[in-house]
């Protein structure tokens, strides 16, 4: 009997390490593919790169975070080289104030791989360090 159970945990411990290697796996090729772009996102991502040009960090320092549009918010993804969460952010419609919250895990759940998720996360922390050195300063 205790062969058998350690038969049978070690093929469970098979199928969760299969699980987890497949997991990987589709989170490898998400890096590497991007999505398709939705009409909305679409449309928001070319006026936010025609403008791209010529923003500036300072755009982002003039106004709390909290207080940015959904727009400014996707212009912001794009100065920070970060256009990969444009089409989840639109579709989700996340303006300053939701992407003051957001953790891994909801950018994750929307659709973001976990390393671009942290680039969104560490991104976001620098910006709101910058404004509150900003305001110190005033």
């Amino acid at each position: 009997k205790k062969t058998l159970s350690v038969k049978s945990h070690a093929a469970n411990v098979c199928e969760v390490a299969l699980q987890a290697k497949g997991q990987l796996e589709k989170e490898k090729k998400e890096i590497h593919q991007p999505r398709q772009r939705t009409a909305s996102a679409n449309a928001l991502l070319s006026t936010t790169r025609s403008r791209s040009t010529t923003i500036t960090q300072e755009e982002f320092l003039a106004a709390p975070m909290e207080n940015w549009s959904k727009g400014t918010v996707c212009r912001w993804l794009c100065a920070n080289e970060l256009d990969f969460a444009v089409d989840a952010f639109v579709e989700n419609c996340i303006d300053g104030g939701v992407l003051m919250v957001l953790d891994k895990e909801s950018l994750v759940a929307i659709g973001l791989s976990v390393i671009h998720s942290m680039r969104v996360l560490g991104k976001r922390k620098t910006t709101l360090f910058n404004q509150q050195q900003q305001n110190s300063n005033m």
